[in-house]
Parts: structure tokens; sequence; C-alpha cells
């Protein structure tokens, strides 16, 4: 047993645990931020929808006859609202591909931490065995040192 290896191992698994710790701290810090941003769209959607109810119940209401200048203005207004409702309709596709892209996003975050966890464990047990194997190569050696000294005591006591 060697202290140094001893003690350089455990400031391996410090790190190792230090590594752990960030890792989960950004993954935590990722998620709450994923959160923070689904609250976000449900806010908007939310909007959108009671504005989607209050238009439609104004268009509800039967038109009154109007003047030339009401009917000017009614055109104005007509041709407002429609753009109203397209430039509503592209934020609502621009907030969809939003969520869709997050969604992808999480997926690929989720997929590359479980690569990463596969890639540590397969690590470890590369190390695991590598630590076997030489433990077992330790003890060959020490069984063939003490053969020879069996060997060399068997020797010196035929002389």
């Amino acid at each position: 047993w060697n202290p140094f290896e001893a003690l350089e191992q455990q400031q391996q698994r410090q790190e190792q645990d230090r590594e752990e710790d960030l890792r989960i701290m950004k993954e935590e810090l990722w998620e709450q931020e994923m959160h923070r941003k689904e609250r976000q769209l449900q806010v908007k959607e939310e909007q959108l929808r009671r504005k989607e109810h209050r238009l439609a119940h104004q268009q509800d209401l039967p038109p009154k006859p109007r003047t030339p200048e009401e009917e000017c203005n009614a055109l104005i207004d007509d041709r407002r609202r429609k753009r109203k409702a397209e430039a509503e309709k592209r934020a609502q596709a621009e907030l969809d591909a939003r969520r869709r892209d997050r969604e992808k996003e999480f997926l690929e975050h989720r997929a590359r931490q479980e690569q990463e966890r596969l890639k540590r464990k397969a690590q470890a047990e590369v190390e695991q065995q590598a630590a076997q194997e030489l433990q077992r190569r330790k003890r060959e050696a020490e069984a063939q040192e003490e053969e020879r000294r069996v060997q060399a005591l068997e020797e010196r006591r035929r002389r």
C-alpha cells in the first residue's frame, strides 16, 4: 500500500466529485431556464387566446349602417385587423418553432448526458479491470518471489 498513490487516488476522486457537482449544477440551471422559458411561452399563449376571444366577440356584433367616412375607417380598421391577425399568426408560428427547437435541444441534451454517463461508466469499468489486473500481477509477482526464496533456501540447505 503506497500512501502517495492513496493520496493521489483520493485527490482524483475529489476532483471527479467536484466535476460531477458542477455538471449537476449546470444541468439544474439549464432545466430551470427551460422551465422559465416554458412559463413565458404559456403566458404569451394565454394572452393570444384572450386576444382571439376578444376579437371573436367583437365580430359577432351586427353591422350598423355606415356613412362613407365610417366605411373608409372600417376598411382601414379591417386592413389593420388583418395585418394584426397575420402578425399574430407569424408570432404563434415562431413560438411553436421555438418550442419545437427547445424540445429538440432538451432531447439532444439528455442524449448527450446519457452518452457521457455511459462513457464514464465504461471508463470506470476499464479502470476497475486494470486495477484488478494490476493486483493479480502483483500477487503473481509476490508468489514467484516467494517461490524463488523457498527454492533459494532449499538450495542452501542442500549445500
